[in-house]
């Protein structure tokens, strides 16, 4: 969008309005006559696509005024009208030959002619004062200021490491509704945290895999992207469970549901069952929230950064595509490495970290319906490739 702004009048170095200089002369006219000339209708053509060019410049062509002439020969009165027809036949030549090049620009343009008949002859050579002056006013556009972005790119790294973190308290208050502290005392007199829901061990791994991927961020080659990435995606999961709580079922997908409804109080009847039980809760929010939700949280974050940061032209999205496929997974490793650790601690049974390990390796492809981290890659490339085809690229 901008605004044509139409010109004053031309001041000299006096300071008084200047004489009008015309952009172009058509002369040697035929005695007597208003035909045009092919040397007349080649000046006519180059004009006409100055201004058509013109407006695609900070100077447009706001309007044409035609001004015919004649020589000292004859009445006033019919040079007058002499003059008036050379004046009309050139305005509508070169009416024509714009409105052949671009109908809108003929259209935004103001059209006139005159007549000065023999009072204003430039020349003792008459054929030279047969002639039609053509005058444009050329306008100035004047464009709105570029917006400044509210966001510095510059900033990016510090603006989206605080709101990770934001996520990453959240992350730690929703896992904390799973455990109460009730149960045997510790042996330095503290109540031993129990979880009473399965929910808990999807809740507090996704936990630990947000507290790493900000603490390694720089590692990313876009670490303000990643970290933009981690809310986005934390709230699919988040207003899943809200929902899930509240009871509106119908805002809550089947594969949500399906991790809900698994991941219910634990069974602490033998060791196998309550880790089957720490399994399922893993293997459903797993599959919830990367085959579900994760395409729709790559497209969101895409577009959000982008536009918070006013990038343009923006990136292409493959450019993110190595921290989600290289760099993430490295981060993913840390996160169980601390989940085995906490899952000894947890237990309501002798549990070492080398259970844990069982649990994500052999043991966890032993489980019917457990989680192949082979399969979690294609869900991974197949949630990219849906977010890319949403934004078109």
């Amino acid at each position: 969008m901008y605004l044509v702004e139409h010109p004053t009048a031309t001041v000299s170095l006096l300071g008084e309005p200047g004489p009008r200089q015309p952009e172009a002369v058509l002369d040697r006219f035929a005695f007597d006559r208003a035909d045009l000339t092919a040397d007349h209708q080649r000046k006519i053509d180059q004009l006409a696509a100055q201004i058509v060019a013109s407006w695609q410049s900070n100077r447009p062509a706001l309007g044409v005024e035609m001004v015919g002439h004649t020589d000292k020969q004859g009445d006033t009165d019919y040079n007058n009208d002499l003059g008036r027809r050379r004046a009309e036949r050139v305005l509508k030549a070169l009416s024509d030959a714009v409105w052949k090049r671009d109908v809108d620009v003929q259209q935004r343009m103001n059209w006139g002619r005159t007549s000065e008949g023999k009072k204003r002859p430039t020349s003792s050579n008459a054929a030279l004062n047969r002639r039609v002056e053509i005058f444009i006013q050329w306008g100035r556009v004047v464009r709105p200021p570029v917006p400044t972005c509210r966001y510095d790119i510059r900033n990016a790294f510090a603006i989206e490491r605080e709101a990770a973190r934001r996520t990453l308290a959240l992350s730690a208050q929703v896992a904390n509704r799973f455990i109460r502290t009730v149960g045997a005392l510790s042996a330095r007199g503290r109540f031993i945290p129990t979880v009473i829901d399965n929910k808990y061990w999807f809740a507090k791994l996704y936990e630990f895999t947000t507290y790493y991927e900000i603490g390694n961020a720089s590692s990313f080659r876009h670490p303000a992207f990643v970290l933009h990435f981690i809310p986005i995606f934390y709230d699919l999961y988040y207003r899943a469970l809200e929902n899930w709580t509240a009871g509106n079922l119908a805002l809550v997908s089947n594969l949500w549901r399906t991790h809900f409804t698994r991941a219910s109080r634990p069974n602490n009847s033998s060791m196998g069952a309550w880790m089957n039980g720490v399994l399922s809760s893993i293997v459903t929010g797993t599959t919830a929230h990367v085959q579900g939700d994760m395409a729709t949280a790559l497209e969101r974050t895409y577009r959000s950064y982008v536009a918070k940061y006013c990038l343009s032209p923006p990136p292409r999205f493959d450019e993110f595509r190595p921290d989600f496929f290289t760099m993430d997974s490295i981060v993913f490793k840390h996160s169980q490495a601390a989940f085995f650790l906490h899952l000894s601690q947890f237990s309501p049974f002798p549990v070492g970290p080398e259970w844990g390990q069982f649990l994500f390796g052999v043991g966890a492809r032993r489980v019917p319906g457990s989680l192949d981290i082979d399969i979690v890659d294609q869900w991974r490339d197949m949630a990219w490739s849906e977010a890319k085809r949403r934004l078109g690229q």
